[in-house]
């Protein structure tokens, strides 16, 4: 969806992830916008770092893998060993 609404001449700031906008209000807008937006970006930065720089990430086979289930938040899945 970002590429298709850069290609078509929209500024790629509006997906930044702490812009703030009426369609994203994960950080409030306007006066009421957090201030703690860039130390969460941050920390989100840092912890992926440490995840992909001290585990073994990688992709797995096309089709293995658990079944998508519905879900209304977020999902996570944990390959653990046998």
């Amino acid at each position: 969806m970002r590429e298709h609404a850069i290609a078509s001449g929209q500024s790629e700031k509006r997906f930044g992830f702490v812009t703030t906008g009426l369609d994203s209000l994960a950080f409030g807008h306007g006066r009421h916008v957090c201030p703690g937006r860039y130390f969460a970006a941050s920390e989100l930065k840092l912890m992926m770092a440490h995840i992909v720089m001290n585990y073994d990430v990688r992709t797995i086979e096309e089709g293995v893998g658990p079944e998508d289930l519905y879900t209304t938040g977020i999902k996570a899945f944990c390959d653990l060993p046998k």
